[in-house]
């Protein structure tokens, strides 16, 4: 049962709209409640993006995984036609195109001086690739169920690996082996971060609970519980000092880093809350949901600033470019969008 409900949160929403579109939910008063849980919410403010985005066209699958180059130039993107996808953001064309895992790839990241791009998925390995040449360096396994989440140490040295197995791995990059594995309560682990300053490790699951470890120890500091569902995104704010968890239950929570206490929780998401990302300066955090919205909330006042709307998809990934100035949003419809913030930072 838990199986099938663990594969649901992949395809739900998509599998939800082919079934009614089907005809094959055949009660209305179904239907009306899917309808219900999925509708539009009334932020703020929200902007109804149409000229300024670029589409990103390439996957046969939808886009989970997603990471900005250290330097903006390039972005990454893994998807469930098991593919990894490297492109230029001068040109909004396919730079690489990498082949080698044999199922959905789920998570992309780029190491710190982006010499590296790390690619992990279902079929339970961790593919370190060269990304100006697609050459494929090595390949880490270890896992014994699918690789959901990946961080690079800051100083590139190191990689941890989250796994539906309910294990934390933590690899030595160039010589390929495992430093440290550190178990869980032996639920799914759904979701890691590594701080910025590279002192602790955050993870969050289907136990409904985020944990933050010392890295170097694998001690637990805290372990936070607050959600009524799995979490599925974390993200540290860039001095390290907060964490946020986002949960199938729609909400986010702004936890102390240091001292595990919860500070604030954001409601405005009307259903999954997927991805996120706080912009360089610590003073936004940027959250995609299965309601096909991009949320920018203010964090000194944790309200909604304004949302990002348009008829892309259900948001299953999104990345902040390094300066702030764009978001990539990867969407249950195959496609990866780019938006420009320039025209709507800081608004209220």
């Amino acid at each position: 049962m838990k199986n099938n409900k663990r594969k649901l949160i992949f395809i739900g929403t998509a599998l939800v709209l082919l079934l009614a579109a089907g005809g094959l939910l055949a009660q209305e008063s179904v239907i009306d409640s899917v309808k219900e849980y999925f509708q539009s919410f009334s932020p703020r403010q929200t902007v109804i993006m149409k000229d300024r985005y670029t589409m990103l066209r390439g996957h046969s699958g939808g886009v989970w995984g997603l990471a900005f180059s250290p330097d903006g130039a390039a972005l990454a993107s893994g998807a469930m036609d098991d593919q990894v996808i490297v492109w230029d953001l001068k040109t909004g064309k396919q730079k690489l195109v990498l082949k080698k895992h044999t199922d959905p790839v789920l998570s992309v990241k780029y190491s710190p001086d982006g010499k590296l791009l790390a690619s992990a998925g279902k079929d339970k390995t961790i593919i370190i690739w060269d990304p100006s040449t697609g050459e494929h360096l090595k390949t880490l396994t270890g896992h014994a169920s699918w690789v959901v989440g990946l961080a690079f140490t800051p100083d590139g040295k190191r990689i941890a690996s989250g796994g539906d197995d309910g294990k934390i791995i933590v690899w030595d990059v160039q010589k390929g082996s495992v430093l440290n594995t550190f178990e869980g309560t032996g639920e799914p682990i759904n979701a890691i971060a590594m701080s910025p300053d590279g002192k602790s490790l955050a993870s969050g699951g289907e136990d409904r609970t985020v944990t933050i470890r010392d890295l170097r120890t694998g001690k637990i500091r805290h372990s936070l519980a607050g959600h009524k569902s799995w979490v599925k995104s974390l993200a540290f704010s860039p001095d390290s000092k907060l964490l946020a968890s986002g949960s199938l239950d729609q909400l986010i929570i702004l936890w102390d880093a240091q001292t595990g206490n919860r500070i604030q929780t954001l409601v405005g998401h009307k259903s999954w809350v997927l991805s996120m990302a706080f912009t360089p300066d610590g003073k936004n955090l940027v959250s995609g949901s299965s309601d096909a919205s991009i949320n920018f909330w203010n964090i000194a006042t944790a309200k909604l600033e304004y949302s990002l709307k348009n008829n892309f998809g259900y948001i299953l990934s999104i990345a902040l470019s390094p300066d702030g100035r764009k978001v990539a949003a990867g969407t249950d419809e195959k496609n990866i969008v780019l938006f420009n913030l320039n025209e709507h930072a800081g608004k209220s």
